[in-house]
């Protein structure tokens, strides 16, 4: 009887895996998409923190309204008006300035920086306050508006 020997050679299996050029397109297609899609969303990161700004420049209004009817004039600082010169996460400076009998000016201004002052010019909101109404700055598109 004639014996069966196994060969020494070994023979090509598929293993149903994935080759290394497979991989790499994947990872190529990856890359594509994170690079298209991170300053998209860096940039509504930026929108969505500047409501910081808008909420702090929004209780200066209501507060210098307030301090006005009692008053009879609005507040020149912002200690005059209950609140801190920084909102309230931290990611804008308050200021009143050009205040008048008739009307004042605030401004919220992005932490140097910080993200926010990659803004471009939505990195300093102003709100006007005049006889007229209230003025937004520099843009209403930087009001979320």
């Amino acid at each position: 009887m004639p014996s069966h020997r196994q060969s020494c050679r070994p023979t090509l299996v598929s293993l149903g895996g994935y080759t290394l050029i497979e991989v790499m397109t994947v990872c190529a297609v990856v890359v594509v998409l994170a690079a298209l899609a991170l300053p998209a969303m860096d940039s509504q990161l930026r929108r969505g923190k500047r409501n910081d700004a808008i909420t702090a420049l929004t209780r200066v209004q209501q507060a210098q309204d307030s301090y006005q009817y009692q008053n009879g004039h609005y507040a020149a600082e912002l200690q005059l008006l209950g609140l801190s010169s920084s909102s309230q996460q931290g990611q804008y400076t308050l200021q009143i300035t050009d205040v008048s009998p008739d009307g004042y000016r605030a401004t919220a201004t992005a932490l140097a920086g910080s993200s926010q002052a990659k803004d471009g010019a939505c990195s300093t909101l102003k709100l006007s306050v005049s006889p007229g109404g209230a003025e937004y700055g520099p843009d209403s598109a930087c009001w979320n508006r």
